[in-house]
């Protein structure tokens, strides 16, 4: 068994498992459901190159079609724009250093049924965070569960949004 050893993050000791590097920062945070979330912090040159894949007419600024995603992502991740789906590139690096754009695995046996309190719109950015376009559909279900359609990868897919935000996509038959 791996035994955790403590090191500093942000000037915080933080425990580690395993066999990464001292330079790497390990960041935790709280996940809607209240339980920690171990997560890697994206560096400034990992920040950089998501920043010019995301700026695809660099203009120094996400909108339209180039920050749809970002934009759920941020709202996702409780974070403010300084105008509605337009992003600067110091909002962009500040939430990347804060790991908003990082994929989260869903729970296993996801979706899970439960009470939730997502609306539309919360379960529509999760799907859309989570790299599914064209949304629609989306009902609640008797189990808590946000079912709607969308394409992921240019394929029909079936999503499933449950009540811990977790994101589930089928291909349709």
């Amino acid at each position: 068994m791996l035994r955790p050893r403590v090191m500093l993050c942000d000037k915080r000791p933080v425990k580690q498992i395993g066999g990464f590097d001292e330079k790497d920062c390990r960041r935790s945070s709280s996940g809607r459901d209240g339980r920690r979330r171990a997560s890697w912090a994206a560096t400034d040159a990992e920040c950089q190159e998501l920043w010019k894949r995301a700026d695809a007419n660099n203009d120094g600024v996400l909108s339209d079609r180039e920050s749809i995603r970002y934009v759920a992502l941020m709202r996702v991740g409780n974070r403010t724009m300084a105008a509605e789906g337009r992003i600067t590139q110091s909002e962009f690096m500040d939430a990347c250093k804060a790991d908003v754009y990082s994929m989260r695995k869903p729970d296993e046996g996801a979706p899970l049924q439960g009470a939730n309190s997502f609306t539309e719109g919360q379960a529509k950015d999760r799907a859309i965070a989570h790299g599914v376009e064209s949304v629609a559909g989306l009902k609640k279900d008797d189990d808590g569960i946000w079912r709607g359609t969308g394409t992921q990868n240019g394929k029909t897919v079936q999503i499933a949004v449950d009540y811990k935000g977790n994101v589930v996509t089928t291909a349709q038959q």
